[in-house]
């Protein structure tokens, strides 16, 4: 398999790296305890030489589609440093994927303490395959100090097979209507104008690539109360999901209002990437197996919170059962029939969506490295704090990842330093997370019936 052709999203994201914004994924773990180096490497060595495209490069084709380079001979760079992780940021690399291998590990030590970054090309993989990735790798490094943890073995003969979703003929027949339906849906949406978080410039000027945390705010929603909203999303029939999309919307409209941005006529857009892997993609290797969904409401409407919650599950419920992330990609294809197809959609001058907001769960779900109070436990070390990057793109000023990590909601925004400052940031944040305390208030306030 020494090439293999990009899948439609793959070249979305090839052509979403723009000068200024790169399209990458920087996952960082924060450890206390030490480090092994020859353990350490030999456990990044074994686990990254399982999947393929980590050290593959793109490789574009007169009239032909880009493809990958598969080329076993390269290894995964690791970089160490020794300083205080709190103090030293390394300067995290700009790849060009047609030349390189394109994802990197720094490992920051001190005397107790010590912090691992991936930098990785999101060409290459999704946030749920990073964080798989990552996992297998402490597990391959417990294993070197006598431990017989199981590590999943992937099958690289899976990677022609990443964009068939586990869906058969008979399955995909079966969802024509629901696409042909959401094909509609889109051309609607196609028409709307979509209003940045922040008025801007529509010519974005070349900045320096953000470094790791430097555009970065993060949040926690502690162990006990994140229980409490679990418990609450199981009796309201609500997801996880259907609140933040909720709250987000709601939190945009209260930092607009507040900072007097923008009309009530205003249309808001939160694209949510969503997870397409199904039973058969268990053994894939690391690699995007993703779609988008767009969800659009007006400013008007953003202050009403139950209609908001309501909105959210009826849409990602209709999402789900005529599966229209896959209209994202029925898009892409219709795209590439024309010269250019694709970067000419990711390149137009406009603002395609206000924020995106991404969900990829529990960090490290089920593995055996985690105690009762989930958290991870490796040789001489534990993982106290997970942080995860997502990247944005010109007018698109926020991206915020959510994951859980030892019983904690962790919420990490990246934004534009071009469209708002770490203030205002901190602000939008803040209003996001005041969403999840007010409902929790109201909820155990209200007079219950008899």
């Amino acid at each position: 398999m020494p090439y293999l052709p990009l899948t439609l999203f793959e070249q979305y994201l090839l052509h979403e790296d723009q000068p200024g914004y790169p399209s990458r994924i920087v996952q960082e773990l924060q450890f206390n305890g030490s480090v092994n180096r020859e353990y350490f490497e030999k456990s990044v060595h074994e686990i990254t030489a399982m999947h393929p495209l980590l050290t593959a490069t793109v490789e574009k084709r007169s009239f032909r589609s880009p493809h990958w380079r598969i080329d076993d001979s390269s290894t995964f760079p690791i970089h160490w440093h020794e300083h205080g992780p709190h103090s030293f940021r390394p300067e995290l690399k700009r790849f060009d994927i047609t030349k390189e291998v394109s994802g990197e590990l720094h490992v920051i030590e001190s005397n107790d303490r010590w912090t691992l970054l991936l930098n990785i090309s999101h060409v290459i993989c999704d946030g749920v395959a990073s964080s798989a990735l990552l996992q297998d790798i402490l597990l391959a490094y417990d294993n070197r100090f006598g431990k017989v943890h199981h590590i999943p073995s992937p099958i690289p003969e899976l990677l022609p097979h990443r964009s068939k979703f586990g869906l058969s003929i008979s399955k995909k027949i079966a969802l024509l209507p629901a696409q042909v339906t959401g094909l509609i849906i889109a051309a609607t949406l196609a028409q709307r104008r979509i209003s940045p978080l922040n008025p801007a410039p529509l010519e974005y000027p070349e900045q320096p690539d953000p470094e790791g945390r430097q555009n970065v705010v993060s949040k926690y929603l502690d162990q006990s109360r994140f229980d409490q909203f679990q418990k609450l999303t199981k009796t309201s029939g609500k997801s996880l999901n259907d609140h933040c999309l909720a709250f987000l919307h709601s939190a945009i409209g209260t930092w607009r209002n507040r900072n007097g941005v923008g009309s009530p006529e205003d249309w808001i857009r939160i694209s949510v990437p969503k997870n397409l892997r199904s039973k058969s993609d268990l053994h894939l290797p690391a690699c995007n197996v993703i779609s988008i969904t767009p969800i659009d409401r007006q400013s008007k409407g953003l202050s009403n919170r139950e209609r908001l919650l309501r909105r959210a599950h009826e849409d990602m419920t209709f999402i789900k059962k005529g599966m229209l992330s896959l209209t994202f990609l029925a898009l892409l294809w219709i795209h590439r029939l024309r010269p250019n197809g694709i970067r000419k959609m990711s390149h137009r001058n406009i603002c395609r969506t206000t924020a995106v907001l991404s969900n990829i769960g529990r960090v490290f779900p089920l593995s055996p490295l985690l105690d009762e109070n989930q958290k991870l436990h490796i040789e001489n070390a534990t993982l106290e704090k997970t942080i995860t990057v997502a990247p944005i793109r010109p007018q698109t000023q926020t991206t915020l990842l959510l994951s859980i990590y030892g019983g904690e909601l962790c919420m990490d925004l990246n934004f534009d330093p071009l469209a708002l400052n770490r203030e205002k940031a901190e602000e939008l944040l803040d209003d996001f997370l005041a969403e999840f305390k007010s409902t929790l208030t109201r909820e155990t306030t209200q007079p219950r019936e008899n």
